[in-house]
């Protein structure tokens, strides 16, 4: 990693010391400028002359070998934009982009290449240098790169009569040198970067076309800098190795042009910005996949810790405890089957991902994401039509306490938590209290009617929900964090019975309960039932009550500075082998002052696993990887691939402020905010490379990937000059000299808040300074509530990531406000989610809400795509996954997010939150790669190098792993 930056240093020497040369060496010329040739004409005299029903790929050959043909002797005066506006218009749509593309390019290659000639060596030698005396990176010889300068200038005799000859020496030249280091396509980038820079050097030597070719420089200038960032590490390379041409140096110009002719500041930044050493994820294989497909064991094993408790008659036989043989949960450990002891350490500064591993799922989502492996449920059939989902639980499974796992646990959760209301508490004749929502959740609703799922016991065992409805969305991503801890804090799957009924106002004895309540010093009942289901609201209480873990552990204790886990001795889980889960006998938390805290003792050593704490400050990954060895740690990577880490989401609803409310209803606003963020400086500042920099879509292996043009449409490379013509063209410009836009309505400077929460501060920083480029002030302060004032509509604009999978039907994708409280129109989604009853209705234009929108639709959907986004969405959640419609409509909505940005993408594929894995590296079975959307709970098959751990063994280091890291791209670092 060091190595990599030092390198980065190195190049952005180079790149200035070659724009000096290449801009000498074109000098200026007094001739008179060759005239125009008339492109437009040209263009439309080919496009005349094409036969009727030609096809795209015969109008683009006529085109371009006519324009070709008349620019070989004129180049003066006519730039890459003059082509292709002409061809646009000339074309009259018959041409796709990419082939108006292609004429562009073979166009140019035939304009007449720099004449060496005209080149003052001694002139270039002096300039290079000072430039190179002036900035030496550390560890770089200035006498090696005056070396390398001096002899690419002393090389500059070769020539090119065309700039397709020069395209040709350059990419010859590249591939003499780097070898087997570069793809063809990496080679064309570096090729199509030459050529660029030469065209830049060579038309700023022809003073007569100066205002042209400045347009074409801000065109093609992002372009050209990622171009050189996708192949750092080789263009490097190259230029310090190669003395064939002068050619090949110029790879690097076009950067330094830019700082000629802009303040030097600005310069430096497009050095620094294209930097993705990683890329994107791979997205597919190499996950580990724990669904178990072999012979299931017929003997079975337990921990010495278990046998122990069973000598002292504490504990039952294992027999009894397990479910019936044929119904035990057999769990693959990736790497090989574990030894038995130990006790895991965490350090994390937020004690309340403990209580995950208590969590027992009814089924979840495979390493892969998107495959199912049955955990408490050993099964899930669905009915062709997609409307009755029928679960099938372990015969004999059991709660941590004994007692048994059954169909009474759901039904007393969905009948009686979830679906349990003020009205169901008032028709039951009791307080009129309830627990639930006044309408059914959005995964249990049915798409078209709004009705909540039906839930029917089919015996001890068995037990179905039906829909009026088909509804594939029932399950897509909502098995991941809502198992008997959440109920305490929003709809779960089941509960124990058993243990919470004691606090249901239908169940418990009232004198009993309302003892309990006022004890407690509890508002009503309702408010002591949901802490005394949630062991990180009542700690200790859960714990002394007997609240069961259906689980692989159990809390053992909860306090402010640290917690514990103890295995469950009744979980349902073996290994191939038999050998009952899990094989750690604990987990232990302490709870770190801070996030920087828990990441210095992470660097240490002192945290066996954590999914959780570098991946909130990853700035600190090249440290991390530096230390590695020393702390005997391994790093993996697990991104999602939503394609949507940090994003800003633009609350269409919002309309306090009418004016406001307006822009941000404004697509033309929400691009040219877009198109002013340097995605690239974010990802390499923020996230050390790691990230993607793109809009938010959906990684390219999922079905609903809409190409590769949406990835960057409107938004890379970063583009302030159009950012600031869009503003202008709205009407918003500065008018009082301050160097802010001021408002239509005279109120001063047009301004835009947002909410922070502490780890989107460094984000929040570098767009404050974008923003402030293009004249748009965004205020922002720390705060960790405003994304909730966004869902009640009470703020309009915030940065979070999007939380979920490639399928755009999964929970956490919010693509569509088709539920309460989504951020991009929380009213809308008020409104589907109560039926009509509140909310915002789709009444059509509305003169309050600015732009107007069309009939038939939401006052707040200025475009009628929130419209589409809805009616896509309830199409699509009727239809299998996949199902050819379906995957038409997934990627339609995905070019309608890409475009609108409701939802506006900045970074994705980081791993933050619970993506970047440190762990030591005699802690076993712990995948390589794996989706970050679920938080690596297969942890009950974790276990140490022979047994030993390090909390009992301060000192120990594993005897047969090294460090490495693991990225999702699948590069490996090792010390």
């Amino acid at each position: 990693m060091k190595y990599s930056l030092l390198k980065l240093g190195s190049v952005a020497l180079i790149v200035a010391a070659v724009g000096l040369i290449v801009s000498i060496a074109c000098g200026t010329s007094d001739e008179e400028a060759a005239p125009t040739p008339d492109v437009a004409k040209i263009i439309q005299d080919a496009v005349n002359s094409v036969p009727q029903g030609a096809s795209a790929a015969e109008i683009q050959n006529l085109v371009s070998d006519s324009v070709a043909s008349a620019l070989a002797n004129q180049p003066a005066g006519v730039t890459r934009a003059d082509v292709e506006a002409a061809v646009n218009a000339a074309s009259a749509g018959q041409l796709s982009a990419a082939d108006v593309q292609r004429i562009v390019d073979q166009s140019i290659r035939n304009l007449p290449a720099p004449e060496p000639a005209e080149i003052d060596v001694g002139q270039l030698r002096s300039l290079v240098q000072q430039s190179v005396a002036a900035s030496v990176p550390e560890g770089v010889s200035a006498a090696d790169i005056n070396r390398m300068v001096q002899a690419a200038v002393g090389a500059v005799q070769a020539g090119a009569v065309t700039r397709g000859d020069l395209e040709d020496l350059v990419a010859k030249s590249i591939q003499e040198v780097a070898g087997d280091q570069l793809t063809a396509a990496q080679v064309q980038e570096i090729v199509d970067a030459s050529q660029a820079a030469t065209q830049a050097a060579v038309d700023a030597s022809l003073e007569a076309t100066q205002a042209a070719l400045d347009a074409s420089l801000m065109e093609t200038q992002s372009a050209v800098d990622a171009s050189l960032a996708a192949s750092q590490k080789s263009v490097d390379s190259a230029l310090m190795e190669t003395q064939s041409s002068v050619e090949e140096a110029a790879m690097a110009a076009k950067a330094a042009q830019e700082a000629a002719e802009m303040a030097a500041s600005e310069a430096a930044m497009a050095v620094i910005e294209p930097v993705q050493p990683y890329g994107k994820p791979l997205g597919v294989g190499g996950y580990f996949d724990y669904r178990f497909t072999g012979p299931k064991p017929t003997t079975f094993q337990e921990s010495p810790m278990s046998a122990e408790l069973v000598r002292q008659g504490q504990l039952p036989p294992l027999m009894e405890r397990l479910p019936v043989p044929e119904d035990v949960h057999v769990v693959p450990p990736p790497n090989e089957i574990g030894t038995y002891g130990g006790t895991w350490r965490a350090t994390r500064h937020n004690q309340r991902y403990l209580q995950q591993y208590a969590n027992g799922h009814p089924l979840q989502l495979n390493a892969d994401g998107a495959s199912y492996v049955e955990r408490v449920a050993k099964g899930m059939d669905h009915s062709e039509d997609g409307r009755v989902y029928t679960f099938f639980l372990r015969r004999g499974g059991k709660w941590s306490g004994g007692s048994d796992l059954t169909s009474e646990d759901f039904r007393f959760t969905w009948e009686d938590i979830n679906y349990y209301n003020n009205a169901a508490s008032k028709a039951a004749g009791l307080s009129g209290n309830g627990l639930g929502p006044d309408t059914p959740y959005s995964r249990a609703r049915d798409p078209v009617t709004g009705e909540g799922a039906k839930f029917a016991v089919i015996d001890d065992y068995t037990f179905s929900f039906t829909f009026d409805s088909p509804n594939y969305t029932f399950f897509a991503g909502t098995t991941s964090a809502r198992g008997p801890v959440s109920c305490g804090s929003g709809w779960c799957w089941y509960t124990s019975d058993e243990y919470a009924k004691q606090f249901h106002e239908k169940y418990a004895d009232s004198a009993a309960l309302a003892k309990m309540v006022a004890d407690g010093e509890f508002e009503d009942w309702t408010k002591l039932f949901q802490n005394r289901v949630s062991w990180t609201r009542c700690g200790s209480d859960c714990i002394e009550n007997g609240q069961p873990s259906a689980g692989a552990w159990k809390m053992e204790y909860f306090l402010d500075d640290q917690s514990s886990m103890v295995r469950n001795h009744y979980y349902f889980g073996v290994d191939p082998d038999g050998n009952q889960l899990p094989y750690v006998d604990g987990i232990i938390n302490f709870k770190m002052e801070s996030v920087d805290v828990a990441i210095l003792r992470a660097m240490q050593g002192e945290s066996d696993l954590d999914a959780d704490t570098l991946s909130r400050q990853m700035s600190g990954i090249p440290l991390f990887i530096t230390n590695m060895e020393r702390g005997d740690y391994s790093i993996y990577h697990w991104p999602d691939l939503s394609g949507g880490d940090h994003s800003l989401f633009f609350n269409q609803t919002w309309n306090e402020d009418k004016e406001l409310g307006r822009w941000l209803r404004t697509q033309d606003f929400r691009i040219a905010l877009s198109l002013a963020i340097d995605r690239h400086a974010i990802n390499n500042i923020v996230f050390s490379g790691v990230g993607y920099a793109q809009n938010y879509v959906v990684h390219e292996t999922s079905p609903h990937y809409p190409g590769k043009r949406f990835e960057t449409i409107d938004a890379i490379p970063q583009d302030i000059a159009r950012a600031n013509q869009i503003l202008d063209g709205l009407g918003l410009v500065d008018t009082n000299g301050d160097g802010l836009r001021n408002r239509l309505d005279g109120g001063g400077n047009l301004e835009i808040y947002t909410g922070v929460p502490g780890l989107r501060v460094p984000v929040a920083e570098l767009l404050e300074s974008d923003f402030a480029k293009i004249g748009i002030k965004l205020d922002w302060k720390e705060d960790g509530g405003h994304w909730g004032l966004i869902r009640q509509n009470q703020q309009y604009l915030g940065i979070s990531n999007v939380n979920g999978s490639s399928n755009l039907w999964a929970r956490g994708n919010p693509v569509a406000p088709y539920r309460s409280g989504e951020p991009q129109g929380p009213l809308i989604g008020q409104y589907l989610t109560s039926g009509g009853q509140e909310g915002m209705a789709p009444t059509g234009p509305d003169p309050d809400f600015l732009p107007l929108a069309p009939d038939g639709t939401w006052p707040a959907d200025a475009t009628g795509n929130i419209k589409f986004l809805l009616d896509s969405w309830t199409e699509g959640a009727q239809l299998p996954d996949h199902d050819p419609r379906k995957i038409e409509i997934g990627q339609a909505m995905s070019r309608v997010v890409a475009l609108e940005k409701y939802q506006l993408g900045t970074i994705a594929f980081t791993g933050f939150s619970r993506g970047l894995i440190v762990k030591r590296n005699n802690f076993r079975n712990v995948p390589e790669r794996q989706i970050r959307y679920e938080h690596g709970l297969y942890n009950m098959v974790n276990a140490f190098e022979d047994g030993m751990d390090n909390y009992h063994n301060p000192g120990n280091r594993s005897r047969r792993y090294t460090s490495k890291a693991v990225f999702a791209s699948g590069e490996t670092i090792r010390p």
